[in-house]
Parts: C-alpha cells; structure tokens; sequence
C-alpha cells in the first residue's frame, strides 16, 4: 500500500509540473523556421515579426532558413524532428499545407497529422501583368481576345510548378476556357526578367516582384488576382470585375507548430502575434513589402487551410497537374 502510494503521490506531482512548465512558456529562445531562402516576401516577413514577437513573449525569436522542395524540407524539419513544445515554429504556406501533398507523392511530412496550425498571418496580391513593348493591351478584354487569337500560343512564367502563380493562371485558363502554355523558371525574378526582356508573354505575379516595374512603365498590370483591388494599385481592376466571374486567388501563409503541441502554447503564440500587429509601423513595413497582414484563431485557421486544400486539391486533378 505504500508502494502504491508513492506511485500515486509522484504521478500527481507530475501534472501539476507539466501544467506549469505550460504556464511559463516559453523559457527559452524559440527557433523560427522559414522553409524557403533568404530575402524572399516570407523572409521579410518572418525577420519584422520576430524580434517584437519575441518581446512579447519575454524570449528572443530566432529566423532559421530551411529552403527546398516547395517548403518541405522545412516543414518535415518541424513537423517530424523537433519536439511537440512550441519552441520551433514554422512559417508555414498555402505550398506547404493544401499543395504539396496533392503533387508530391515522396512527401517527407504530413500536413495534418505533422503540423497543428497556430494563426493565418497574412497574404501577398498577384496581378496579371505584360510588357507593353510587346503587347499594347491595357485590360482583361484585350488579353482574352489575344489569348484566343494565339491559338494556344501564348506564354506564361511561373518560378515552379504548382507554386501560387501557376496554379493562379491555372485556375483563371479553366474559368476563362483559355489554354497557355506554362514556362517553369527556378524563382520569380529571372521570369520576369524574361518577361520584361520579351522571351514570354505574361505572368501573374506577386505584387513585390514587379511593383516597381509597374511604375516605371516597363510592365503593364492588367488586373488584380485577389478579391479587392490593391491599395497601392487602386485604377487597376480585379479579374473578376473584368468578367471573370468568382476569380478569386491570393497566397497566404501562417504560423504552425508540431502536432502534439499543447493549446494553451499554441493559443500563446497567436495571441502574441496578433498584438504585434495590432502595430502600425509594422504594418506599414510589410504592406511596402507587398504583404497584407492578417491574425486568426488556431481553430479559424485550421478550417481555412481545409477549404483551401480541398479547393487547390480539385484544380490540380481538374487540370492534370503534375511535377514530373
């Protein structure tokens, strides 16, 4: 009976402990991991919120770069090597949670049952745009009617297969009923130098990547992916104002940790995101940085992510996409 005491006596003091090891988080610095290479818009972003984040939370954030395989190296890294704890975090995106396992079938992680979502934390707009000097056209009649006299002609650059901007052109060449032919680049910005050189015909692409070409006059933006308008871009209009009925495409990304995580660490690193954007010098910085900041729930994010794996889930097999 004493023995049995013990035991009983040393796995009550253990709740207690885990309770509060739970209450002090965190005690120690917490590791960022970014799942795509240095000086990109997730980059950017994850390097202007770890620092105030941090502060927050009373321990300093470290931004650790990942990058390969459309973010699964940096995913598997946390979903799969690193302790249920909350001290890794993952920059995680649309790739990463409704895109990779519908085109890789060598996936190193899972996205459900590896990684448990924290809070969305914001989106980038994508414009359609072309070179001037190439195509005289200045909106979505004009590309529609130039697709269609191309007879299937035209091309398009993406910085990879099934990354947004691919499925983007796929989603609006299924709505439009217009077929282009896909150019693969490795990144964003040597397709747009190929675009602004004229070697393709057009490209949707992130607001950040040719936002100062739009400017200078080098690129004509033709209309505007998301379901607003941009603020920086107000006389351009979406794709669906332009006649492409319920286009809506935008990027996103968030927070997530390991599956396994408890919810009050979780709900700890939401909360302590959503004050630092409650900022508007950082809000600001991000916005210039073509990034649109936003804060969710772990639950609100958790059934956004579902609607979106099931969305891009159905255009990838409507459309026979594969990586080869």
């Amino acid at each position: 009976m004493k023995r049995l005491a013990g035991v009983l006596l040393s796995g009550c003091c253990l709740l207690p402990m885990g309770v509060q090891a739970q209450a002090d988080y965190p005690t120690q610095s917490i590791r960022l991991v970014v799942p795509f290479a240095p000086g990109g818009g997730n980059d950017v972003f994850a390097r202007t919120v770890a620092q105030p984040m941090g502060k927050i939370l009373g321990q300093s954030i470290v931004v650790d770069n990942r990058p390969g395989a459309s973010g699964a190296i940096g995913a598997a890294n946390v979903g799969r090597s690193m302790p249920a704890d909350g001290y890794t975090v993952l920059l995680s995106e649309v790739s990463i949670h409704s895109v990779n396992s519908h085109l890789r079938s060598n996936l190193t992680y899972d996205p459900v049952k590896d990684l448990s979502p924290v809070s969305k934390a914001g989106t980038y707009d994508y414009m359609l745009v072309v070179n001037p000097k190439k195509h005289n056209i200045k909106n979505l009649d004009e590309l529609v009617n130039m697709i269609k006299k191309s007879d299937h002609k035209m091309t398009y650059g993406v910085p990879g297969i099934g990354t947004p901007h691919h499925l983007g052109m796929e989603l609006f060449a299924m709505k439009s009923g217009l077929e282009m032919t896909p150019i693969a680049y490795k990144g964003a910005s040597p397709a747009v130098q190929d675009l602004l050189s004229g070697e393709i015909d057009l490209m949707l692409s992130d607001r950040a990547a040719v936002r100062n070409h739009i400017k200078a006059g080098n690129l004509n933006a033709i209309a505007v992916a998301g379901k607003n308008r941009v603020k920086e871009f107000p006389e351009v209009p979406t794709i669906a104002e332009s006649g492409i009925k319920d286009f809506e495409m935008e990027s996103w990304f968030g927070l997530s940790v390991r599956k396994g995580t408890p919810d009050e660490i979780i709900d700890k690193l939401a909360n302590a995101y959503a004050e630092v954007i409650k900022d508007p010098e950082i809000v600001e910085k991000l916005s210039e940085a073509g990034i649109n900041v936003t804060a969710s729930s772990p639950k609100e994010f958790t059934n956004f992510i579902s609607d979106e794996t099931k969305r891009w889930g159905d255009l990838i097999k409507d459309r026979n996409i594969r990586i080869e």
